[in-house]
């Protein structure tokens, strides 16, 4: 009887820990990129408001990330497309992140290159890059 129970037990916290895993949300260093990244966006689209427009307020699910991280510099290269005028995923843009700095090249064009050069591994995508 109690090896019945035992593994019944045994199956649900694998099953946990499988599911915790799976999720889609980013977490540590990949989150603080993709928070940088939102936070960025809101500043840019909120300086060139008109003073009688309503501030934006992006959140990350306006947004669509595939982020890879270089493992030998701990740089993230991240293909983003943000909002623009309140439509979710609507340009495409680079950015670089390391040490706490976010910096954008926008040329998406030279993502091919730039993933040739180092060691980088896939860690997230979301919205379009998931279909």
């Amino acid at each position: 009887m109690k090896k019945k129970y035992f593994g019944f037990l045994f199956v649900l916290v694998l099953s946990f820990i499988a599911l915790a895993g799976c999720s889609s949300e980013p977490k540590g260093e990949t989150k603080e990129v993709v928070d940088a990244i939102v936070s960025h966006e809101n500043e840019v689209a909120n300086s060139i408001l008109e003073a009688n427009e309503e501030e934006y307020s992006y959140e990350e699910s306006d947004f669509s990330f595939k982020i890879w991280h270089e493992t030998n510099t701990d740089e993230y290269v991240v293909d983003v497309w943000i909002p623009f005028n309140n439509e979710p995923s609507s340009q495409e843009w680079l950015y670089h992140y390391k040490s706490g700095k976010l910096d954008s090249s926008g040329k998406v064009s030279k993502l091919p290159e730039i993933l040739a050069i180092g060691t980088y591994e896939e860690v997230y995508s979301s919205g379009k890059f998931k279909d």
